[in-house]
């Protein structure tokens, strides 16, 4: 599967307002060699550093590192196809920066692309901005009597931080010049991606923030399968039959762009798993004899077949070889007329709810299979582990999807007391807040304390009473949901 273009027909409001994008202070990057040895399959997944930029990107960067590939010390090689598990895979750019020069990103992304650099933001490092461009640009290629293949391999640790922001640019046609050039850059290079390569909702999201301080960030391993960037540092998964459920779920839905932050874990019903060991062998259609030509290899088998996740909507055959790198593959399809079945390399951390939070990956020792999920306040039969209790009590680091006869709210409950509501199409609001047993207190900026009770609704359902109407609890998850859009 080829990588899409990006759009460049933009609103006119968001191409305006990159003009107004505050410059970002840095200072000069430092590129230095780490260890000039190629890197294995695992290695590029993992980020062992080969290479390291570290402080802003600043005209010349480019070259420099360009300068320092060339340099007899460090390897050179590419294996026969991509991912194999085996043998030597490539280098690894290391990044931690603030940001910097925009079109010097691009410049920096051109190199990382033709060299087929890895990249990655290790623990403890930050890539925002201009650096977040570059790191787009990390890939792995493999060389062979076919022509060899490419595909995107950027890998961003648990313990990393990676947020995008528009870029700071002096007028009109800085402005349609950087769009061209970053479509051209990342356009129709790739033999296999499951997304795209700079994918058009990363674009508009990148855009539309222009307050270094509040960068779009890569903070869910939702975001992180639906723009395709590998995650390092992730805990031991646990799994049952609803987390690969949840997992045909997120490929489908991301390969085709459409997971918001308020769906839900499953878009689908009548889920099922079957299992090779119950003596199940799948009858839906097989992934094709050459399946690893997708991604430039020379083997015609695929590995065992591990399990077949089917429902109304989604079809998924799994399969696990525990000596490649990842261990499992997913070739997965839309049950639609327009559908085109995908085949995609998976790492266990897509089994999660698209909206785990990365900070909080990085805290665990290990997962289980309900450690994130939704508290509906009326669970539906067809979610994930219908049997969890229902919405009770409210707890901080968690999102609370409301209705009212106004439209809906998330209230997000921070660390610290802080939290921030979230109306339809409305910015962020942010108040303060306290819970005692099942009440909910909050103080908005210049107001008086307001509280509300969960109480039943008669139906099965919860309402969060406060003394002058009724809200209806839709549900409660992990993590910081953002804006609502527009009803």
């Amino acid at each position: 599967m080829h990588d899409e273009l990006i759009p460049t027909h933009l609103p006119a409001a968001l191409l305006s307002g990159l003009l107004l994008s505050a410059p970002l202070a840095t200072h000069a990057a430092e590129i230095s060699l780490i260890d000039p040895a190629l890197r294995d399959a695992a290695g590029l997944v993992s980020g062992s550093c080969s290479l390291r930029l570290k402080g802003g990107i600043e005209p010349g960067d480019a070259g420099r590192l360009e300068a320092m590939l060339e340099d007899d010390s460090i390897e050179h090689g590419r294996p026969t196809s991509l991912m194999s598990g085996t043998g030597a895979e490539g280098q690894v750019l290391c990044l931690n920066s603030a940001g910097g020069d925009a079109p010097e990103a691009l410049a920096l992304a051109k190199v990382i692309r033709d060299n087929a650099l890895a990249t990655v933001v290790p623990d403890g490092a930050d890539c925002f901005g201009a650096c977040a461009v570059a790191f787009m640009a990390g890939s792995a290629a493999s060389s062979n009597s076919g022509g060899g293949a490419r595909m995107p391999m950027r890998a961003l640790h648990t313990g990393g931080r990676l947020g995008f922001l528009a870029p700071d640019l002096p007028d009109g046609d800085a402005v349609l010049d950087y769009i061209a050039g970053l479509t051209d850059l990342f356009s129709g290079i790739d033999s296999y991606t499951p997304t795209a390569r700079f994918h058009p909702q990363l674009l508009v999201g990148m855009l539309s923030h222009r307050d270094p301080a509040q960068p779009y960030m890569i903070d869910t391993t939702g975001k992180a399968g639906l723009y395709d960037i590998r995650l390092a540092g992730v805990p031991p998964i646990e799994t049952d039959e609803a987390t690969w459920m949840r997992a045909c779920n997120n490929l489908s839905l991301q390969a085709r762009g459409w997971q918001g932050a308020t769906d839900p874990d499953l878009s689908s019903w009548a889920w099922q798993v079957n299992l090779p060991e119950e003596g199940y062998e799948p009858e839906a259609r097989l992934p094709p004899a050459n399946w690893n030509l997708l991604a430039g290899g020379t083997d015609e088998t695929a590995p065992p077949f591990f399990r077949e996740v089917l429902s109304r909507h989604h079809q998924c055959l799994f399969y696990h070889d525990a000596q490649a790198t990842p261990a499992y593959t997913a070739w997965f399809e839309r049950v639609s007329e327009d559908s085109v079945p995908q085949h995609r390399l998976f790492d266990l951390w897509q089994t999660l709810p698209h909206y785990t939070p990365l900070a909080e990956l990085r805290a665990m020792a290990r997962v289980e299979p309900a450690d994130f999920r939704t508290l509906y306040a009326n669970p539906p039969v067809d979610a994930p582990h219908p049997d969890l209790p229902a919405v009770q009590a409210f707890a901080p680091g968690h999102s609370v999807l409301l209705e009212s006869k106004e439209g809906s709210i998330a209230y997000w409950l921070g660390e610290n007391g802080a939290g921030r509501a979230y109306a339809s199409g409305a910015p962020a609001a942010s108040f303060r807040y306290r819970i005692e047993a099942d009440q909910l207190c909050m103080t908005r900026e210049a107001g008086a304390e307001t509280c509300g009770r969960i109480v039943s609704a008669g139906d099965g359902g919860a309402l969060l009473r406060t003394e002058t109407e009724d809200l209806t609890i839709l549900w409660m998850r992990p993590g910081d949901i953002g804006p609502l859009p527009a009803n």
